[in-house]
């Protein structure tokens, strides 16, 4: 098993001969609105790039970075990435910081399945099988700084964003958060991407007072909004300001009015760590003495790393393999260690920090440990009580995101304008005694009226009382499909409009009851036969004696938005029934794995077994994981020859175990049928695991090492064939020695030929010395501070219990491992085999 951050150097014999160089390509915006947020991260990116190379590359060969500008124009990001691909053959791709840029490179990679590798936290709600997302997602960053401010007693939140997707579904998931445990959303304003002018939204926040504000502007526009917040009368002590989308690059540049507000993410300049310390030296040897470094630039240079150790691990540039590869890496960030899961995101911590005059942020909150990412907001988690919250949230972000009370606030607009001019129309023929007067603000009225009319993006009519089209305005026009207003007032009758001829009744009894309705939706025929979804707002107008006159109003096509309910209906009915499923299969799975976890202990050989084997103490240990996992260990003899096998087999689950049961059978069959060739031996092994992997459908593979043992006249001899984790021998005087198994194998079952790979070693063991195998379930077993084990720690534990038994090593080994790891959970199986040469 190939650990985080270990070159593999030997070249894989099925990939064509590598050139000098591979091609990544860097996304990000280096002008626009986006700029001064997005080009920190190319240079991020461009130093660990340089790290990199200046250490050997990545499987021997150079990284060639591909910079293009997305000119924060999501347009120009799509035109941008199909260049990279298409013309520069770049393996892969970091970059993109808007969801909407994202969205559109989305396409692309997954039409020409590409990876991407995407720095920013986000509104989840996707998990695309070409993006790997390793910013933070929402119950990463923004649950826990809610929760944080109303631990405080900031329960009235107003909530600014940029206008775009991100902010609007972020605020959609903290209104949804404030619902559940007892806040209030005080007020919701948004502005365009580059508007500077705060003075309307400002006023709100007068009026309003919130206790807090949770901000999600981006690039420019939160430049302008901190000043204008202070020159307002505002401090942080009265109304402190929760930013979700700038560090310390933006809060530099906005300078005094910053002082005093908060921000929350999951790495700041300011972590006292060695490894923070050592990563903003180098950015600002890098990139320039007064760079400063923050969340987006970490996590752009970090991803660089992952995918690294994830093509280093798949031995391969092929996306499929790096994918499958890049399951389950861990690395030490600057920030501390992050973990990509299967979801394609990552685990990571969230820290909240408050800016000060030093233009740092003193952390005021950290998560004791690394959260694990939940994209589409806990449903993932098979939490029932949890589906139905999320439900309700993503039909909140629906209508969030069709402005659909905007839509009514500008219907309202225009019926006060209709209303107005019909006013002043009845004023002039009523006061002919002003009528010059009238005349001229006649003129004006219509031509504000006209103005209105002939721009207005909804629809706008007249009609009579039987349904004739008396005015029409061009969105009308276009929304019905008709040439020009005087071919729809001659051709269509309101009646002849809808599919169902029911609703045009009902239209009527509802204006005869009360004379104006609001939001009144149809499916209706468009000239070519074309069936929409409109929505209504119509009154009855009167003349001055009070007899009914006509009707007026306004037509919005609301065809998407309806389609938008109708996907989000189906998405909610198959979220539910999975979340069922998902609990009836948790119920038959775990009843699976405890048989499997019994199986996997009841072949493991017996004390009694072990202590048969002349010249040789050995004890082994095994405890299988909570969610099965494919350890592996055996002792076996057979007429006079020892064969000692341990291995592994990636992830958890049924699979894994079935694979080991697999291994274990083959190893036993070979013996008894007198296979004596290591190279034989191990490729057998792996044929049958390769072609049983493809039957199952499934990419595991493991790793597996076999050792022969030799008695000598006063000594023992041990040969060591096949790749896993490094051979530990202690010698009686105290000395150490690892043997490296890296050169000796290659996993099994990830290709069908792996004859070309195994080699040999021998190594002696004289009276007292000791050779130990282990799986990682022991080195990278986490304590409550998220730090493994180590190997380290296992070889001095060793080397002080060496002249014990090797039962009473095994013993104290497991003991001083589970006292470290205390109440963790333990999600990889500990396997432990202990042998000693025996005393002539």
């Amino acid at each position: 098993m190939v650990n985080a951050g270990q070159a593999i150097v030997f070249s894989h014999p099925f990939d064509p001969q590598p050139p000098e160089t591979v091609k990544v390509g860097i996304l990000h915006s280096l002008s626009g609105t986006m700029a001064l947020s997005s080009a920190p991260l190319v240079k991020a990116a461009l130093m660990a790039i340089a790290e990199i190379n200046q250490s050997g590359g990545v499987l021997g060969r150079r990284i060639e970075p591909i910079v293009e500008d997305g000119a924060s124009d999501p347009a120009v990001f799509a035109t941008k990435a199909s260049r990279l691909i298409d013309q520069e053959q770049v393996s892969t791709i970091f970059g993109c910081w808007t969801s909407l840029s994202r969205k559109v490179v989305k396409e692309i990679v997954e039409a020409r399945n590409v990876l991407l590798w995407y720095p920013m936290q986000y509104e989840g709600l996707e998990c695309s099988p070409n993006i790997f997302y390793t910013g933070s997602c929402a119950n990463q960053q923004v649950e826990p700084a809610v929760n944080w401010l109303l631990h405080r007693n900031r329960k009235r939140i107003f909530l600014i964003g940029s206008d775009y997707v991100f902010p609007r579904t972020l605020n959609r998931i903290i209104a949804g958060q404030l619902q559940q445990q007892g806040g209030t959303v005080a007020g919701e304003a948004y502005l365009p991407l580059g508007d500077r002018d705060f003075s309307k939204i400002l006023q709100q926040i007068v009026y309003l007072q919130p206790e807090a504000i949770c901000s999600t502007l981006n690039g420019e526009s939160g430049l302008y909004f901190y000043p204008q917040f202070q020159a307002a009368g505002f401090t942080p002590a009265q109304i402190p300001i929760m930013a979700l989308s700038m560090g310390e690059n933006e809060f530099q540049a906005i300078g005094a009015a910053a002082i005093g507000h908060y921000a929350s993410w999951s790495y700041f300049q300011s972590i006292d760590t060695p490894a923070n310390q050592r990563f903003v030296e180098n950015f600002r040897a890098y990139c320039g003495a007064n760079s400063v470094t923050n969340d987006p630039i970490e996590t752009a240079y970090t991803q660089i790393y992952l995918w690294k150790q994830s093509v280093e691990t798949a031995q391969s540039f092929q996306v499929n393999k790096v994918r499958q590869a890049a399951y389950g890496q861990t690395f030490t960030a600057p920030g501390g260690l992050i973990k990509i899961a299967t979801n394609h995101h990552v685990w990571k911590a969230c820290r909240i920090g408050q800016y000060g005059s030093d233009g740092q942020f003193k952390i005021v909150y950290e998560t004791d440990a690394p959260l694990p990412p939940l994209p589409w907001l806990g449903v993932e988690t098979k939490d029932a009580s949890r589906s139905s919250t999320v439900i309700k949230l993503l039909e909140e972000v629906s209508q969030g995101i069709h402005y659909s009370w905007q839509l009514e606030q500008k219907s309202r607009q225009l019926e006060a304008a209709l209303h107005q001019l019909q006013e002043e129309t009845r004023q002039r023929t009523r006061l002919e005694a002003e009528r010059q007067r009238s005349e001229i603000a006649l003129r004006e009225s219509e031509e504000r009226y006209r103005s209105i009319f002939e721009r207005a993006v909804e629809g706008i009519f007249q009609t009579t009382l039987t349904g004739e089209y008396l005015q029409v305005n061009p969105s009308l026009v276009k929304i019905y499909g008709y040439g020009s207003a005087q071919d729809l007032i001659e051709q269509l009758q309101a009646e002849q409009l809808y599919v169902d001829p029911n609703r045009r009744q009902e239209f009527i009894r509802l204006m005869e009851e009360q004379e104006a309705i609001s939001n009144f939706e149809s499916q209706v025929y468009r000239k070519d036969g074309k069936v929409i979804w409109i929505a209504e707002h119509v009154r009855l107008i009167r003349d001055a004696e009070g007899h009914p006159q006509y009707y007026e109003g306004t037509v919005q096509d609301i065809t998407e938005r309806k389609r938008t309910e109708l996907a989000l209906a189906e998405a909610n009915q198959q979220i539910t029934r999975l979340n069922e499923q998902l609990q009836e299969e948790n119920l038959r799975l775990g009843a699976e794995l405890e048989i499997t976890r019994r199986l996997q202990k009841m072949i493991l050989p017996k004390a009694e077994e072990l202590q048969a084997i002349p010249h040789l103490d050995i004890a082994g240990f095994m405890e299988p994981a909570t969610e099965v996992g494919g350890d592996y260990y055996d002792v076996l003899q057979h007429n006079g020859r020892i064969k000692i096998g341990i291995g592994d087999v990636t992830g958890h689950g049924l699979e894994s175990g079935l694979m080991m049961l697999m291994a274990q059978t083959a190893v036993q069959t070979l013996l008894t049928v007198e296979e004596t060739n290591p190279v034989a031996y191990l490729n057998v092994i792996n044929q049958i695991l390769y072609k049983n992997a493809r039957r199952m459908c499934s990419g595991k593979n493991m790793t597996l090492s076999l050792l022969d043992y030799e008695p000598l006249a006063a000594s023992g001899r041990l040969r060591l064939s096949g790749q896993h984790e490094e051979l530990i021998i202690v010698r009686r005087n105290g000395e150490i020695e690892q043997i490296d198994t890296l050169d000796l194998g290659f996993p099994l079952g990830l290709e069908f030929d792996i004859s070309g790979f195994i080699a040999q070693t021998e190594v002696e063991l004289h009276p007292g010395d000791l050779a130990v195998l282990y799986t990682d379930g022991v080195t990278e077993a986490f304590n409550s501070q998220n730090q493994p084990y180590g190997l380290e720690r296992l070889r001095q534990v060793l080397q002080e219990n060496r002249d014990h038994s090797a039962a009473e090593i095994q013993r104290i080994v497991v003991e001083d491992l589970l006292n470290y790891v205390g109440e963790q959970k333990v999600h990889d199986d500990i396997t432990l085999l202990i042998i000693k040469q025996k005393d002539r």
